[in-house]
């Protein structure tokens, strides 16, 4: 047996040491990498190490190739990836569909959703619904998107009713009953909808008359005979304003313009005590929130308010007061969040309230302060996508969107001949569309994909059914008839 001297022993331990410290060196250089994978870090010859971000795409249709930066990628949508951060030219395409592209920022151990991808067809196929021998004196379209109402012909108390969902069933015609029609000297003057009931079946028509005299008339499309003239049975003065509270078709808010009052009623009486005085604009929200403005003092200064549950008061801060009284008021709510829009055409800024009412006792004395204020020049539209996510407030071509999710705001101009009466409407959640020049437009939330999808008539916005799947627009024909004309949007 050989034995070791203690100097070989010494050499001996201290290399069995280094070797156990080596070795735990690499298995930590390796739980390090792990991690770092786990973690979504990757190397770029290029970056460097950088950590990946999860990205998703969806599109209507599904099934669409994906490019990033170029080359194709093996998945289809709806799919997702992995991508080192940085930026990516992405597109997603399909066979005769028109190609979304946009610039991403993949942000590392982020996840980011690009699932409002839209494609439309190339070439929309259309086909003629109904023809019309003038222009329709009305077009309007429930709440849930399945009913179109159209009044053929302006001097007549006639409606057509289309259901979008069922495009191949006839259409159904209603003819407003004498005994609510108001006329003078045989003329029954204009229509317009004032809003739709939550059935989807009621609807409130507001009758002008050629004196300028009004008549409010809850139509029951389902049976017209139902239908009755508010205006009688609630003994509305002629500076009253009716529309429906919470949706509902036989609860209302009865605004006084020259007394400054609002009112509760039902369909057969009017509350005595007013909700609100000295108010000259307001938009509600269900059965408990009412946003509004009061009369401006001597200054020009208008006070803006929040009733709720009917009793009580919460103070916003003050705006600039429009002598048009055109003020833009809207309030939704957002992933449990609540959003109030304010601002007048002469204000310049729009005011972003996020939960204002949280924290405050009613009747305060200190003004509620505005989250965000963005700059705007005389704004003339407010409103709140299908999903409430986003806001979009327009002037004009310009336009500020803010991303309730995100809490992001993007600022745009669109290279469109818009006027200021033209409002761009919300098609979808992620989707506005407007009609100008004679086609119908539609562009996503900030601005980017805008495409071009059918012909319309300036005078009407285009409709589209709940699945948004087909799409719906009044355009001229030569033969000096106009048609109400349906298009697919996914082929």
């Amino acid at each position: 047996m050989e034995f070791l001297t203690p100097k070989e022993k010494r050499k001996k331990t201290t290399q069995l040491f280094v070797g156990y410290g080596l070795m735990a060196i690499l298995i930590g250089l390796a739980a390090l990498v792990l991690i770092f994978v786990a973690e979504g870090y990757g190397y770029d010859p290029n970056k460097g190490v950088n950590q990946s971000g999860l990205v998703f795409f969806s599109s209507s249709p599904s099934g669409a190739k994906i490019y990033l930066n170029g080359p194709l990628q093996n998945s289809q949508t709806d799919t997702k990836f992995n991508l080192l951060g940085g930026t990516y030219n992405a597109s997603v395409q399909k066979t005769n569909y028109i190609d979304w592209n946009k610039t991403i920022n993949v942000v590392g151990g982020t996840v980011s959703y690009y699932d409002y991808i839209r494609l439309f067809p190339k070439n929309i196929p259309t086909s003629n619904v109904t023809n019309f021998e003038a222009a329709p004196g009305l077009v309007s379209q429930s709440l849930n998107g399945q009913w179109l109402v159209i009044q053929p012909n302006s001097q007549k108390p006639d409606f057509t009713v289309f259901d979008t969902t069922n495009p191949g069933n006839a259409a159904k015609t209603i003819t407003v009953p004498q005994s609510i029609l108001q006329s003078e000297a045989l003329n029954i003057g204009a229509f317009s909808v004032v809003g739709w009931a939550d059935d989807n079946n009621h609807f409130l028509l507001l009758q002008t008359l050629p004196s300028g005299k009004k008549e409010y008339l809850m139509i029951d499309k389902n049976d017209v005979s139902n239908s009755t003239n508010v205006s009688t049975s609630l003994s509305l003065s002629a500076s009253a304003n009716l529309t429906l509270f919470n949706k509902k078709f036989n609860q209302f808010l009865v605004f006084d313009a020259a007394a400054g009052t609002l009112k509760l009623a039902n369909s057969t009486s009017i509350q005595g005590t007013p909700l609100l005085s000295n108010i000259v604009a307001f938009k509600s929200y269900g059965d408990s929130l009412i946003l509004y403005v009061s009369a401006p003092d001597t200054k020009g200064v208008s006070q803006v308010g929040i009733l709720s549950n009917q009793k009580d008061h919460f103070k916003l801060q003050p705006i600039t007061a429009d002598p048009s009284t055109h003020y833009l008021l809207d309030l939704s709510q957002y992933a449990g969040t609540w959003y109030y829009v304010v601002s007048s055409a002469v204000q310049n800024k729009i005011f972003i309230y996020n939960n204002p009412l949280n924290n405050v006792s009613p009747d305060n004395t200190q003004p509620i302060s505005a989250q965000l204020a963005l700059q705007l020049t005389n704004p003339s539209f407010s409103s709140f996508s299908k999903s409430s996510r986003y806001i979009s407030m327009q002037s004009g071509t310009n336009f500020v969107v803010f991303d309730a999710e995100l809490d992001h705001v993007y600022r745009f101009t669109l290279n469109l001949p818009l006027t200021t009466s033209l409002e761009a409407k919300w098609m979808d959640t992620s989707h506005l569309s407007v009609v100008s020049g004679g086609v119908e437009h539609v562009f996503e939330f900030d601005g980017l994909n805008l495409v071009n999808l059918t012909k319309s008539d300036d005078a009407f916005q285009a409709y589209f059914n709940p699945a948004v799947n087909q799409i719906y627009t009044i355009i001229y024909q030569p033969n000096a008839k106009f048609v109400l004309q349906a298009g697919k949007l996914v082929l």
